[in-house]
């Protein structure tokens, strides 16, 4: 299995972020682990350590050969890997240092490692300081599991959302969003979904609550997006900026699923 990770930033992002591409092209962005970053003219470096914490609807498949572009303007000097052997980081799997560039800023590692989910880090190193983030990763053939939904948040990058009840291929299960949501993520409106299957939904549904109410939605609609690996929507009115929940099904031959996405709106601006 190859995993090609790519080093990105977006205009307002004033350090490095680091995605890596799930099998069906999307750049997944990881949860932050450290960073020491100097900007230009500081008098010393921002350091900052996390924990990621995972939970088991986190996870998404890395395909073998997946292909991913870099945004950052500079490579770093190097790229190190590790591969652990579950979210509870038992043990390492397998672990590269210096992964060599496979073109341009992507770097591409097949490690050691039987099909499985597992926890991939990633540490880059530039002159200026070191960006470090983890993945929950499934590797090998495609899982028959649900597909992951995810949002497009500011910063370069889909990440997933909270799991909510699915029917897939036969198989359902009731599972409420759970109310004690993390921060909302960073997004713009229209909202930019995706979910990694190799092809888009037949229905989506879409429902936006207040944060801070969660029992009479501000806006909802139901629609059969155009054929696409991603669905935009905007609420029929323009969202102040603020924190909201935004809840949707996704609906495909093979089944339907649901995610909530606690959500940060900055503003506005045309679709990408």
């Amino acid at each position: 299995t190859l995993f090609y990770v790519t080093i990105s930033a977006a205009a307002d992002v004033p350090r490095p972020q680091i995605t890596v591409q799930s099998a069906t092209g999307l750049p997944v962005l990881g949860r932050p682990v450290g960073t020491c970053w100097q900007p230009e003219g500081a008098d010393e470096p921002d350091c900052l350590e996390e924990q990621p914490v995972f939970l088991t609807d986190d996870v998404f498949h890395v395909g073998e050969a997946v292909d991913v572009r870099t945004l950052w303007p500079t490579p770093p000097d190097r790229v190190d890997m590790t591969l652990y052997i579950s979210i509870d980081y038992a043990a390492v799997v397998d672990s590269i240092t210096d992964v060599p560039a496979a073109d341009g800023l992507t770097f591409r590692w097949a490690p050691e490692a039987n099909p499985g989910s597992y926890v991939l880090r990633v540490q880059a190193f530039w002159p200026q300081g070191e960006q470090s983030a983890d993945y929950f990763v499934h590797v090998g053939p495609e899982p028959r599991t649900p597909p992951t939904i995810m949002i497009w948040a500011l910063g370069g990058g889909f990440q997933p959302g909270i799991e909510g009840d699915s029917c897939w291929q036969g198989s359902c299960r009731e599972l409420p969003i759970r109310s004690d949501m993390p921060p909302g993520t960073p997004v713009v409106t229209p909202f930019q979904l995706a979910a990694n299957w190799p092809d888009g939904p037949a229905e989506v549904t879409m429902t936006v609550y207040d944060a801070a109410d969660r029992e009479r939605p501000l806006h909802r609609a139901a629609f059969a997006p155009p054929p696409s690996s991603s669905v935009l929507w905007a609420p029929p009115q323009n969202l102040p900026p603020g924190e909201y929940v935004l809840v949707t099904t996704f609906r495909w031959p093979e089944g339907e699923v649901t995610r909530g996405f606690p959500v940060r709106v900055i503003g506005s601006q045309l679709p990408r």
